[in-house]
Formats: structure tokens, C-alpha cells, sequence
């Protein structure tokens, strides 16, 4: 938890709060409260569109934060979603074959790499931190930076950070500004960059268009 977090936990909560500090007060990364909303489980405030910002009731975080049922919902839709990371087991080794989600055409790609693993191997502890299963061999990335389109095939397991480096090269952006993906608009939240390319789609559109933006947007 990073100080900003720390200090926003201890002051008295606002009636409403953003993505970011729903986030927190939950105790799960970013880009997962997109998902519990588009799944229903998780309301935005408004009934905002599809990639506008969402804003989030604190009473009802609350509420669910003290409620064992929704919490174990929400850990299964992510789990199944394999937006959570995989800590490993007790032993040195360990098996990754799920057999909720391991179909036969489904891969299981190591983070960052266009390594595959068979369903049934056991990783050794230390090597494999975090696995991506998907139905996607690759992802068709595309990047908009101030109008332009960049694009880049990936391996789904790419995780957003590099695709930000990727895309900070082929646009010549000087490597002291900090940068972040967003889905859908500019305005809509900044994606958590370790998160993968392939959590934002689904077999058989495997292709995604991300909006390069500054870390802190300048308004006026």
C-alpha cells in the first residue's frame, strides 16, 4: 500500500469516491473494479456510459466489504477472469492445470513473454510468477497518440506496462513523462499497467485500441 493510500484511508471518507479509491477501500487492483461493474455486481454511480469515468457510493463499498458472500463473488469473476494474481502453493513446485478453464483450447502464456506452457506442467517456485490463460494467441494492439494510430501485434500476456514502452518508442515521447493507457476515450481511468493486453478481450476479437495519455492530465 503506498503512502497516498495509507493517507487516504485515514481521513474521514467522502459520500463518493472514484475507481481508484473504490480500489482501495476493497483491497483490489484498478482495473478490476471495471470488471465487477460490467458484470453487474458492482454499480456505478449515474449509469454512466460504457468508457465514461465512474464514480462509486463509499456506504455501499462499505457494505460490501463486510459482506462475505459478494466478497467471494467478486474474488470468483476475477479469479475466473485471471485478473488476480496466482500465488504459488506450498512445496517447490506446482501445478497450473485448473480444470474450470482448462479447455483444450485454451494457452497458458508466462507474463511478458511469448512463452507457452503446456495445461498440465508444474512450474518451479521463484521462475513463474504470473500466467495468462486465454484463447488468444496473440492481440492485435492498437495505440492513439494525439490522433495517430500505432499499431503492434502481442502475445496476450503482455503486460500493459510494456506495451506503454512499445508505444513511448514508436512515438518518440521523451522517457522522463510518465505515461498511462486508457480505454474507450481520453478521459476514461487510467489502466493498471500490470495488468495484461489479453484481459481486455474476449475469443474470438482479439484485438484491442488503447489511448496514450500523460500520467496527469493538464485540464483548461
Amino acid at each position: 500500500m503506498s503512502p497516498s493510500d495509507k493517507e487516504f484511508l485515514g481521513e474521514a471518507l467522502p459520500a463518493i469516491v472514484t475507481v481508484e479509491q473504490g480500489a482501495i477501500l476493497l483491497g483490489l487492483p484498478v482495473y478490476a473494479i471495471s470488471v465487477l461493474i460490467r458484470r453487474k455486481i458492482l454499480r456505478a454511480l449515474g449509469n454512466p456510459k460504457p468508457n465514461a469515468p465512474k464514480r462509486l457510493a463509499t456506504i455501499t463499498l462499505l457494505q460490501h466489504c463486510r459482506d462475505p458472500i459478494w466478497l467471494d463473488k467478486a474474488i470468483s469473476i476475477l479469479t475466473r477472469e485471471n485478473l488476480l494474481k496466482r500465488q504459488h502453493g506450498s512445496g517447490n513446485m506446482r501445478k497450473i492445470k485448473d480444470p474450470k478453464i482448462g479447455k483444450s483450447n485454451s494457452r497458458f502464456c508466462v507474463e511478458d513473454s511469448d512463452e507457452e506452457l503446456a495445461p498440465d506442467c508444474r512450474l518451479e517456485h521463484g521462475k513463474h510468477h504470473r500466467i495468462h490463460i486465454c484463447r488468444c494467441r496473440k492481440v492485435a494492439v492498437g495505440v492513439i497518440f494525439n490522433g495517430v494510430t500505432k499499431t503492434e501485434s502481442f502475445p496476450p500476456s503482455t503486460t500493459l506496462r510494456k506495451v506503454v514502452e512499445w508505444a513511448r518508442d514508436k512515438f518518440g515521447v521523451d522517457k522522463k513523462e510518465k505515461l498511462v493507457l486508457r480505454l474507450g476515450s481520453t478521459e476514461s481511468e487510467p489502466l493498471d499497467p500490470d495488468s495484461h493486453v489479453g484481459s481486455y478481450v474476449s475469443h474470438p476479437h482479439c484485438q484491442v485500441t488503447f489511448y496514450l495519455t500523460p500520467k496527469i492530465k493538464i485540464e483548461g
